[in-house]
């Protein structure tokens, strides 16, 4: 059967059962071949309909657990002087004629590696493994595969040839079989695993059939049987065995993994030993390190990994590594360091490697919005416009309205798209940010009525719409700031859904404005403010049962409180604290406070926001407050920072551990500083220094603290602003230094 191409090039396959993917893999190398011929195993579905479509001739192959059987019964077929072959999960990744002529064209070459890009996780362009194949070689008889499983055909063409060369060509395959669905690939693994049972009871002292054992069950993630296979074999195996340095690493890797850290240690030493410039390996070095805290050990790793450089086209490699990934890794060993400068250097270096790694936006964004850099920020944004998808909104437009960032919301305001409905809500915040807060009511309510409009047509509520919370939650933020209790009450009276968590907090806010509250900024006591009708709208409600929904409606829409990996910009990556209970022992979760501490920043609703910190029930330095949310904080009016400062945080956060109330300290200090009481600042670190002898932050701080006054009494600007610093090292402080499973 022809093909459509001049070159003569033969495309061979076996497939079995891959109606879902074969269209892909045709369509992009059909053009490219003269010939196609694919065996098939045994398909009960519609695979060989659809290799006839592509001009494809269809043989019957007979499996008998054997690969290289099969395969070979297929290059028997094939009548042009080149080969390809290809797998259904794979596709030729942009190749043209202009790339293969030449290549077909020499006398001396018998065989091409190419490229494979293993594709993994979620689908992402970044999330992949590299590895070199052996997929272009000449139609020769005495060229066949060998091997029941990971069948090779370089050994043959060795044998056939003596002299033969093998070369690398600059094409690529995108591998997406680890992608596939769980029962198809737990289905690859019993057949593996079967057909690797016979290779062994054949030849049981043939190492690679351990090694590719050992494999199926690294990927299975049963890394202590994938150790037991490995560390046998590392006894006995040749420096020059072309997996040697795979197998240093996925044996390393399997120890790590299940806690074996000691054992761990000299198989990486070994490896880079026999590979000094295998960056995986290095970075797997510098990763333990780094849990262990031995800082400057894991900066040596990452700068010989850097150094290398990309190894992709010497080693099996995972992306990134040596360049982008090295670069994350490097950031976050800085951040630890508290060299704040060079983990903002590194991050970004990685996201102009890579624009698409969500997860070092995060980083970065946090970072330099604890720096006062959100103008740099907006500029690479402005650079790089294709980056801000929509992964990567999700992270900054929540981080942005938390730290009340008038650069970035405007860059949001020209980049997404003018009817959406976060559009409309960062206009709100702006308009509120400059204390208009009757024109941000009125376009909310603008929004609240078109959407109605719409639902309607529809026969929905508009209040049960995602957009109609959060619309109508920023409208209560919004009374807050104005001193309106009754009109904040209205507001989710008003609406046929309402949302429990709001009316709790409103029923706390109404109870502590009746008392002494002090630090009124923007909004301060509220009693005396006729709270009876408000109060009995919201008995009314929670009597009608929203009470028994508080858990379930305590997540919100909207602010984003960022709980999925990569999403969430927090101090410590936990979520779920056990929730506190209110004196009539209605269920206060620290997600409902925070939830609603996060619209109240936004909103500029700073009396409200002091009421819930010092009656104790908000604690703004807990693990699960996002970071920005706190630069947030330091651009509240000086009354409140003072205010803030003088208030317990992390006092009600017992069960946060030692660690919420370091944090505390740090965020009270740089509070205190903001607002210009150095002494205070300076007391509250030393406090934290003796409390907390161990730890590098504090004494950092009393440093910057003296820079900084120096730098002030000298009229030379400081290089760092001082309350930035110090939230910096209060994100160090309570920074998870686990980065187990987020790199590898």
């Amino acid at each position: 059967m022809t093909g459509h191409s001049e070159i003569q090039l033969s495309l061979c396959m076996i497939v079995r059962n891959e109606a879902a993917q074969l269209s892909r893999c045709l369509s992009s190398i059909t053009p490219l071949v003269s010939e196609i011929i694919i065996g098939d195993t045994g398909s009960s579905d519609h695979t060989p309909a659809i290799a006839r479509q592509f001009g494809a001739k269809v043989i019957a192959v007979p499996w008998e657990d054997h690969f290289a059987k099969a395969r070979n019964i297929v290059l028997s077929h094939a009548t042009h002087p080149w080969i390809i072959v290809l797998d259904a999960d794979e596709e030729a990744d942009g190749w043209t004629l202009e790339q293969l002529r030449p290549l077909l064209q020499g006398s001396s070459i018998c065989g091409y590696y190419l490229q494979i890009h293993h594709y993994y996780g979620g689908g992402s362009e970044h999330e992949y493994s590299t590895d070199a194949v052996l997929r272009l070689f000449r139609n020769d008889p005495g060229i066949r595969y060998e091997g029941r499983l990971h069948e090779d055909v370089g050994v043959s063409i060795l044998r056939s040839r003596p002299d033969a060369k093998i070369a690398s060509a600059p094409l690529r395959i995108k591998h997406y079989g680890y992608q596939a669905g769980a029962v198809s690939c737990q289905e690859k693994q019993r057949r593996n695993l079967a057909i690797l049972k016979d290779a062994l009871e054949e030849e049981p002292d043939q190492g690679f059939w351990h090694y590719a054992l050992g494999t199926e069950r690294f990927l299975s993630e049963d890394y202590a049987g994938a150790a037991d296979c490995f560390l046998p074999l590392l006894k006995k195996i040749s420096p020059h065995e072309g997996y040697t340095s795979d197998l240093y690493l996925k044996t390393a890797y399997a120890l790590y993994a299940c806690g074996r850290i000691q054992q761990a240690k000299p198989v990486i030493r070994k490896g880079l030993s026999l590979f000094p410039d295998f960056t995986d390996l290095l970075e797997l070095q510098a990763m333990i390190a780094l849990e262990q805290s031995k800082l400057q050990e894991a900066s040596d790793s990452l700068q010989q990994a850097l150094d290398a450089g990309d190894m992709s086209a010497v080693y099996s490699s995972t992306a990134g590594s040596g360049t982008y990934r090295t670069r994350q890794l490097a950031g976050m060993v800085c951040e630890r360091a508290l060299c704040f400068e060079d983990a903002a250097h590194h991050y970004q270096q990685a996201i102009l490697m890579c624009p698409a790694m969500t997860a070092v936006w995060s980083r970065w964004i946090s970072l330099l919005l604890m720096m006062e850099r959100d103008k740099d920020i907006a500029e690479l944004l402005r650079m790089l416009p294709q980056a801000l998808t929509q992964q990567l909104a999700a992270v900054l437009v929540p981080a942005a309205l938390n730290a009340r960032s008038a650069a970035l919301l405007e860059l949001l305001c020209d980049q997404l798209p003018q009817q959406s409905d976060t559009h409309v809500l960062i206009r709100a915040v702006r308009l509120m940010m400059e204390s208009r807060y009757s024109d941000a009511s009125e376009l909310l309510e603008d929004r609240l009525k078109q959407q109605a409009v719409h639902l309607r047509e529809e026969e929905d509520d508009v209040d049960s719409s995602p957009a109609g919370k959060r619309a109508a939650s920023y409208l209560w933020a919004a009374a807050w700031a104005m001193e309106q209790p009754n009109q904040a009450a209205a507001i989710l009276a008003g609406s046929t859904t309402p949302d429990a968590s709001l009316w709790q907090v409103q029923m706390l806010l109404e109870t502590y404005g009746k008392g002494e509250m002090t630090g009124k900024a923007g909004g301060g006591q509220f009693a005396g403010k006729d709270q009876t009708d408000s109060e009995d709208i919201a008995k009314r409600k929670v009597r009608a049962g929203t009470e028994s929904n508080l858990d379930a409606q305590a997540g919100g829409d909207c602010p984003k409180r960022e709980a999925e990996e990569g999403r969430r910009i927090n101090l410590h990556g936990r979520v779920g604290r056990s929730p506190s209970h209110s004196s009539s022992g209605l269920p206060e979760p620290a997600a409902m406070l925070l939830y609603a501490a996060q619209l109240l920043v936004q909103a500029g609703a700073w009396g409200a926001l002091l009421q819930l910190v010092q009656a104790g029930r908000l604690d703004l330095a807990g693990p699960e407050v996002p970071q920005p949310l706190l630069c947030g904080l330091l651009r509240a009016p000086a009354s409140t920072r003072a205010a803030l400062a003088g208030a317990p945080a992390g006092a009600h956060s017992a069960a946060a551990g030692a660690e919420a109330s370091l944090a505390g300290l740090l965020l009270r200090a740089a509070l205190a500083e903001s607002c210009g009481r150095y002494g205070a600042a300076a007391n509250l670190l030393t406090l934290a220094a003796t409390l907390y002898p161990g730890r590098p932050e504090p004494p950092a701080g009393l440093a910057c603290l003296r820079h900084a006054q120096a730098s002030r009494a000298s009229g030379r600007a400081a290089d760092l602003p001082q309350p930035q610093m110090t939230l910096a090292l209060l994100a160090a402080a309570c920074a998870n230094p686990s980065i187990n499973g987020t790199i590898l």
